[in-house]
């Protein structure tokens, strides 16, 4: 048998093990590293061993229901693995697949080539890859397997994702992390990590985020925390290493958790607490926020924000601890647009403190549901805002003003000249009355109505005839002098 000679770029259809040993990679052990060679896997059942293949640029495993195992013990080079639709296949084999961490910026994953994405395999136990210690892309859904404990080699990552938790103990850098465990118990141990970018951490039973260097750690994106309750036979949640968030942070529907985020600084844009059951948070440094809300949490009181100095906007919705005082905010400095107070409880709330601050003009525009709150004054309410401002108003009710001046004035002046066009109207018709007795005179004696036009002629008007112009007599030269005609001879008495 005539084996198949290699080609540099090569794709390859495998269905079962005789397509390995008698097919195009049986004689082509010696692919180059460069080498544009794609495996598709299809139709396969029971195992799959690639016994010679050390370098290709794509591996594709598709809808292969009764595949078991795959095994690369030589493969030290792939871009891409892309295992979907897998019902059976419990192991994956990777031994020597390596990246040269010698070779890539910590923080730096641009030029990371390898990227591993599995889906729908809810058999797979065992993903071993140990010398993969940068990854581009790691996407990992509807993977049910939770003892995979072949990733723990990776320390700088892109994107991670998946639905349940593998181990990533090793992560020093990623840039995000998204991570949902639904159903089943998950923890979380970053032990090593230095710099992270979004984090979206959902259903995590527990979560332990510290440095052996004891030093604080930035997350440069956004932070979810969502969903999380915490088991008892668990450790708590730490989060005190983390300084600052350059985006969002969103701390939503979890239940019986103590997140200290002590450390933490600085939240760029918004941070949003709300919908949290049994919960303890702590703020204790928090300096500098954007958009701060902390809203309709049960069993909760709203922490401690002492260290406050700077925000945007403050909304606080719930239990608040005056044990300390009423000067909830004692070192903000500056509220640039809305302050929103609404504590619960039975006891009213005393707002003098933040009233102080208004005046002072270090809180911008303040409405406190409260005693003490200054709502005798234009500047406070009792009540959240519920439509326009004040000032909306007060420009409405001026300019409902204007509009009424001009009206009754237009009223005015419209009476004035009515009053004045009557009197004209009944002028004209008496100049009418006068001049129709005259011509009636006029017919009586054979006289029509003559009337000089701009001295060019006489207009002559019969009745029902049309007006014609008569001709014009000579003008008088303006500078003749009149003189007087000789007189006839008198005529004698007597004569005939």
């Amino acid at each position: 048998m005539i084996k198949p000679s290699c080609t540099s770029n090569a794709n390859i259809t495998v269905t079962s093990q005789a397509d390995i040993d008698n097919g195009p990679l049986s004689s082509c052990a010696n692919y180059a590293e460069g080498d544009r060679v794609i495996i598709n896997i299809k139709n396969a059942t029971g195992s799959l061993n690639f016994t010679t293949l050390r370098y290709t640029a794509y591996i594709e495993v598709n809808d292969n229901p009764r595949l078991e195992r795959l095994d690369f013990p030589l493969l030290e080079s792939s871009y891409i693995i892309s295992v979907h639709n897998v019902d059976s296949l419990s192991n994956i084999f990777l031994p020597r697949l390596s990246t040269d961490a010698s070779s890539w910026d910590s923080t730096d994953v641009s030029s990371v080539d390898v990227s591993v994405y599995i889906t729908g395999a809810p058999s797979l136990a065992q993903l071993e890859m140990p010398y993969v210690t940068e990854i581009s892309e790691l996407y990992l859904r509807d993977v049910r397997g939770t003892d995979l404990n072949g990733l723990g080699g990776i320390k700088v990552a892109g994107d991670i994702s998946s639905d349940f938790c593998p181990d990533l103990s090793s992560l020093v850098s990623f840039r995000s992390l998204w991570m949902s465990a639904s159903g089943v118990g998950c923890i979380l141990d970053f032990s090593d990590l230095t710099s992270f970018g979004d984090v979206t951490l959902r259903n995590i039973s527990s979560l332990s985020l510290y440095s052996l260097a004891a030093q604080k750690v930035p997350v440069n994106g956004s932070l979810v925390l969502d969903g999380m309750t915490r088991r008892q036979d668990y450790n708590a949640y730490e989060v005190d290493i983390i300084s600052t968030i350059g985006s969002n942070a969103n701390i939503t529907s979890n239940s019986n958790l103590t997140l200290d985020f002590s450390g933490l600084t600085t939240v760029e844009r918004s941070l949003f607490v709300a919908n949290n059951t049994n919960c303890t948070i702590h703020f204790d440094k928090l300096n500098t926020v954007g958009n701060l809300s902390i809203i309709d949490n049960t069993n909760f009181t709203i922490p401690m924000l002492h260290s406050l100095e700077e925000a945007d906007n403050i909304h606080l919705r719930g239990y608040i601890d005056t044990s300390h005082g009423n000067n909830i905010l004692p070192s903000l400095s500056h509220a640039f647009d809305t302050v929103i107070i609404e504590p619960w409880g039975d006891d009213q709330f005393n707002c003098s403190a933040l009233l102080s601050q208004l005046n002072n003009r270090i809180i911008n525009k303040l409405f406190c549901d409260g005693i003490n709150n200054g709502t005798d004054t234009t500047s406070a309410t009792s009540t959240p805002p519920t439509g326009l401002s004040g000032g909306a108003w007060a420009g409405i009710g001026i300019g409902i003003a204007v509009f009424v001046v001009g009206v009754v004035l237009a009223a005015v002046w419209f009476g004035f000249h009515f009053k004045r066009l009557l009197k004209d109207i009944e002028g004209i018709k008496s100049l009418r009355r006068d001049h129709n007795g005259a011509g009636q005179e006029s017919r009586h004696i054979g006289i029509t109505d003559s009337h000089q036009v701009e001295g060019q002629g006489i207009a002559q008007e019969k009745p029902d005839d049309q007006i014609q112009e008569m001709p014009i007599p000579p003008a008088e030269k303006p500078d003749d002098h009149i003189r007087e005609m000789p007189s006839r001879p008198a005529e004698l008495p007597g004569g005939t």
